[in-house]
């Protein structure tokens, strides 16, 4: 995924964060050490061969009910020329209907402020906002 998914990570963090980025800088043997506890779910989105999109997802009982196994959304994307009829929701489906399947009760969603997604999750009738979070330099 790493060699695989370069180029669209950079294009995420632009889109997401644009001119105030930190500058992209993975990490990545944090990411291998929780795919190797068996907690990420990583579905990827392809066009033919080519790489279109991804979902990276944590597995994990919720801190404070902790008998409830949740999936939280680290980061969804997918390139724009790939955002055309149902892409997204069939990616968002697989990721849910794969969490389900490994007993997950909770899907959450973190959407930026605006953003296409944060629309598709107000109009969706099985979504509600639970919290919003602000953010500022320290």
């Amino acid at each position: 995924m790493r060699a695989l998914g370069a180029q669209l990570f950079q294009a995420n963090e632009h889109e997401v964060v644009g001119a105030e980025s930190w500058g992209l800088d993975l990490d990545w043997p944090r990411y291998e050490a929780i795919e190797r506890e068996g907690v990420t779910l990583i579905l990827a989105a392809w066009s033919g061969s080519t790489l279109g999109g991804y979902s990276v997802n944590v597995l994990g009982p919720h801190l404070h009910y902790r008998t409830r196994l949740c999936c939280a959304n680290d980061v969804l994307y997918l390139a724009p020329e790939q955002r055309h009829g149902a892409a997204c929701a069939k990616l968002m489906d697989a990721t849910e209907q794969t969490a389900r399947d490994k007993g997950c009760v909770r899907m959450e969603w973190p959407a930026p402020t605006g953003s296409r997604l944060e629309r598709i999750l107000q109009l969706g009738h099985t979504y509600r906002a639970l919290q919003t979070t602000y953010a500022r330099e320290l």
